[in-house]
């Protein structure tokens, strides 16, 4: 489960048709940066989560305006541990995906 600064983050994760990944994390606190480490459970048996994936980040322009989305490479520790770090700006939404492991 989530926790940070009195609710104001939330996570949804889902498992695509496809096999990949993808994970929905949003910061509602208009300052503060979330930092988290996301464990990614309920994998095969032995699987790992991939190494490498994308992130995409939504995050408005002055708390009012809509601003870009931008992607960039994310890596997990890509062990069993099956964690990947992240973090999420204030007033944001960040979708990680990983490709089926």
């Amino acid at each position: 489960p989530a926790a940070f600064a009195n609710g104001l983050f939330q996570a949804h994760a889902s498992k695509h048709a496809d096999g990949s990944i993808g994970i929905m994390l949003v910061n509602t606190s208009p300052s503060a940066i979330a930092a988290a480490t996301v464990s990614v459970a309920g994998l095969a048996a032995g699987a790992k989560l991939p190494c490498v994936g994308t992130s995409y980040t939504y995050a408005a322009v002055m708390t009012d305006q809509d601003g870009p989305v931008m992607s960039a490479p994310i890596f997990s520790t890509n062990d069993t541990n099956n964690r990947v770090t992240v973090q999420v700006p204030a007033y944001a939404v960040v979708v990680l995906t990983f490709p089926k492991s």
